[in-house]
Parts: C-alpha cells; structure tokens; sequence
C-alpha cells in the first residue's frame, strides 16, 4: 500500500469515527424544553389563527390560551416524560420528542410525520387537548 493510501485510509477511519460519535452522541442528547417557547397556531378557515403561547418565568414553563383576542391567565406545565406521552398514546414511542403540559394540556415535538391512530403531524408540533389532538404551527 503506498503512503498516500494509508494516509486516505487513516482520514477515512477517522471520519467513520467521527461519524458514529456524533451519531451516538445525538442519539442520547435530550431535546431542551425551551425549544418549546413561543407562539402556536392552529388553522382555522384558511389561515393560522394564534392559539397558545409558552413562555418561561423565574425558571418555570408557563402555558397561555388566546381566547377573543386576548391571552388567558398563564398555567405551569412541566417537562413530560416518555411514559407521560405513552399513558395518552398507547403506543411505544421510538423517536426522540420535547414535551410540556400538565393535567389540562400537553405540547409537543416530535418529528414531522409522526403519527398515531388517525392523527399524523405534517409540522411537528401538536397539543394533546380534552378534544383530542390538534396541530399546532409554531409562529414565533
């Protein structure tokens, strides 16, 4: 083997290593739930309407409804777990997702095409509602 092939070989090993690092490094990563800070939509005759706001105060996740135009009162929701989602989907959660909510409501992300049942996420982003599940559009 000439020099400059064992050095392509080395630079190639080197990546594959690099590779399954990140790779396994992602994998055990967990999604922070201050990706779930902002402003959600939902569609409503063709266009997004706001629908719920989270916002963060004092270290605590809080959660808003917009009703007639106005945001409600703020709720506490907290990071939910895997077996949290689980208890509401019934089904074995195999991707990685962010989660905040509490016994009213629930926010999530997960990958866009996840699905259960009838419900699939086009964006990734949906509401575990006392109605059922409903898609949300992250605005802000």
């Amino acid at each position: 083997m000439t020099m400059a092939r064992t050095a392509f070989s080395r630079q190639i090993t080197n990546c594959l290593w690099a590779i399954a690092f990140i790779t396994i490094a992602g994998c055990s990563a967990q999604v922070s739930p201050d990706t779930l800070i902002g402003i959600y939509g939902i569609h409503n005759n063709g266009k997004t309407e706001q629908f719920l706001r989270i916002t963060q105060e004092d270290g605590r996740y809080l959660l808003s409804e917009k009703y007639d135009g106005k945001w409600g009162t703020p709720i506490n929701v907290i990071p939910l777990s895997e077996s949290t989602l689980h208890a509401y989907v019934k089904t074995p959660i195999t991707v990685e997702f962010v989660g905040l909510g509490n016994n009213e409501i629930a926010v999530y992300k997960m990958p866009a095409g996840w699905h259960y049942g009838f419900f699939t996420t086009k964006t990734g982003y949906w509401a575990e509602t006392s109605s059922g599940p409903v898609e949300l559009y992250k605005m802000h």
